[in-house]
């Protein structure tokens, strides 16, 4: 009898534990069985702990893929989203139905060129590579890269174009 005591207890901890680490930080439930695990919890404890704080809404992997994607959106391309929701655990189901809310990419190139290399000039080779790899290390695919930073270049162009007619 005092055994079957012990045992809740062990189990109200990894609870307890479950939502001190919510606490700090959303989680997957992946997220949240790894770290129970690494906190010397049986499997059996985490897995209970994790559908503790299921049963309550603390931790929906849906839920978490629509907020990764709204914060990380414009900073990073799908490919580097959903190589990092995988990362985490959340199913591809959800990935991609959070995908779809997912700004256009040749939008969030653009504005993130405008940031990174100024008004538009013409790139010489060293610094279009160095613009390219900065893209492609946040997984935006290279067709948009490419076709936003072709009219990067053509942009200032027609600006020099402009600028001969004015006086």
């Amino acid at each position: 009898m005092r055994k079957k005591i012990n045992n809740d207890k062990e189990k109200v901890s990894a609870r307890a534990k479950a939502l001190d680490l919510l606490l700090y930080k959303t989680r997957t439930e992946k997220e949240l069985y790894d770290k129970l695990t690494e906190r010397e919890y049986t499997p059996e404890e985490a897995a209970e702990a994790l559908e503790y704080v299921r049963s309550y809404g603390y931790v929906n992997d849906e839920d978490y893929a629509v907020r990764y994607v709204m914060s990380n959106g414009g900073k990073k391309g799908k490919a580097a989203v959903r190589r990092e929701l995988r990362e985490k655990g959340v199913e591809d189901e959800f990935i991609e139905n959070a995908l779809e809310d997912m700004p256009d990419e040749k939008e969030a190139v653009m504005e993130l060129l405008s940031k990174k290399a100024g008004a538009p000039h013409r790139l010489d080779e060293k610094e279009y590579r160095r613009l390219f790899s900065f893209f492609a290390r946040r997984g935006f695919a290279a067709g948009a890269v490419t076709a936003v930073l072709k009219d990067y270049q053509n942009e200032a162009v027609e600006d020099e174009g402009n600028d001969q007619f004015r006086c």
